[in-house]
C-alpha cells in the first residue's frame, strides 16, 4: 500500500505527476464498469481523489454540471478541482468524502433515519428542478453544454446505460423513443397504448440516485456523488432513474416521495427497455398511428 500524498503538493502536480501517480494510488473498493479492469476511482491524498475513465464515459460536462449545481443549490456535492484527458482517459480530481453509502446502510438504518434520507434528498431534487439555464428555455434535453448548437450525447438509466441522441429537442427526443417503442411492440406483439411523456418541463436532474450515489458523510450530511448521468431532462427521469433490481419496498416509497411517482412514465420506460438494450441495433419501424401520451 503506497502512502497517500499531501493535499498541497496534489494541487501543484502538473496532469502528467498525477497520470503517473494513478498506476500506484490505492483503488476505491467500488466496481469497474469494465469487468477485469481496476476501479475507476483511486484516492491521491487525504482529501483528494480522482475519477478515470475513457472519456466517452467522463466527459467534460461532468465537471461543469458539478460546479453549477455548488454554485446554484445547498446540496453537498465534492468539489471539483481539476478535469483533463491524457490518451484517451478522462480525469476528474475532486474532494473525497468520508463515509458511507446508502447501498451499505440503508438496510441497517432505523425508520427515522430512512425518513430524514428520504425528506433530504427530496430537498435536493427540488433545489436542481428550480435551476435554470438557456438550455431548458430552448428545450435541449441531455448533459449540461455551453453551445446550444452543439449537444451532447445522452446516458443513463433512463437509455439503458447506452449513449443516444444527440437531440436538438424535446420532441426530437420523444421521437426517438416512440421508434423505440414501436421496435419493442413489433418484436413482442403488444401494443402499450401510449408513448413517450413531452409534456413535463426540462429540469436539472442527477439520472443515477441510487443508493451506491449516496453518501452519508460522517460530517452528518447527505452528499450526491457521480454526475456522470446528469443533464437537462424531463422531470420524470430522476423518478425513473432510481429504479433498482430488487430494490427493497422501502426504497420504493422513497424514490416515489422523492421525485414524485410518475406510473406511466415508468411503464413505458419498462416497455421499451428491450429496444434499449438488446434490440438497440434493430431500426425503428414507421409510424402507423401516432401515440398519444396518457
Amino acid at each position: 500500500m503506497h502512502a497517500l500524498h499531501d493535499d498541497a503538493d496534489i494541487d501543484r502536480m502538473t496532469n502528467e505527476e498525477i497520470v503517473a501517480i494513478c498506476d500506484y494510488a490505492p483503488r476505491l473498493s467500488i466496481p469497474s464498469p469494465l469487468e477485469g479492469m481496476p476501479a475507476p476511482v483511486a484516492q491521491l491524498s487525504p482529501t483528494r481523489l480522482i475519477k478515470i475513465q475513457l472519456y466517452t464515459y467522463l466527459p467534460e460536462w461532468e465537471f461543469r454540471t458539478m460546479e453549477l449545481v455548488r454554485s446554484q443549490t445547498r446540496i453537498p456535492v465534492p468539489k471539483p478541482h481539476r478535469y483533463f484527458i491524457e490518451d484517451s482517459r478522462a480525469y476528474l480530481l475532486m474532494d473525497f468524502i468520508e463515509g458511507r453509502t446508502l447501498e451499505t446502510c440503508w438496510s441497517q438504518m432505523w425508520f427515522w433515519q430512512k425518513a430524514w434520507v428520504t425528506w433530504t434528498l427530496r430537498g435536493y431534487v427540488q433545489q436542481l428542478r428550480r435551476i435554470r439555464t438557456e438550455q431548458q428555455s430552448s428545450e435541449i434535453p441531455g448533459p449540461l453544454i455551453d453551445d446550444l448548437a452543439s449537444p451532447e450525447l445522452c446516458y443513463g438509466p433512463v437509455m439503458g446505460e447506452y449513449h443516444i441522441g444527440p437531440f436538438s429537442s424535446k420532441g426530437e427526443m420523444a421521437d426517438w423513443f416512440n421508434g423505440r417503442l414501436r421496435t419493442s411492440e413489433d418484436f413482442y406483439h403488444f401494443k402499450l397504448g401510449y408513448g413517450f411523456d413531452d409534456k413535463a418541463p426540462l429540469v436539472m436532474t442527477h439520472g443515477d440516485l441510487a443508493m451506491r450515489n449516496v453518501i452519508v458523510g460522517t460530517d452528518g450530511r447527505l452528499w450526491l456523488i457521480d454526475w456522470g448521468c446528469s443533464g437537462v431532462y424531463p422531470q420524470w427521469f430522476e423518478y425513473v432513474g432510481m429504479q433498482m433490481d430488487n430494490e427493497p419496498r422501502s426504497w420504493t416509497w422513497t424514490r416515489r416521495l422523492v421525485a414524485g411517482w410518475y406510473y406511466t412514465q415508468e411503464r413505458f420506460i419498462g416497455a421499451v427497455y428491450w429496444a434499449l438494450t438488446i434490440g438497440r441495433f434493430l431500426v425503428s419501424p414507421p409510424v402507423k398511428n401516432p401515440p398519444c401520451v396518457s
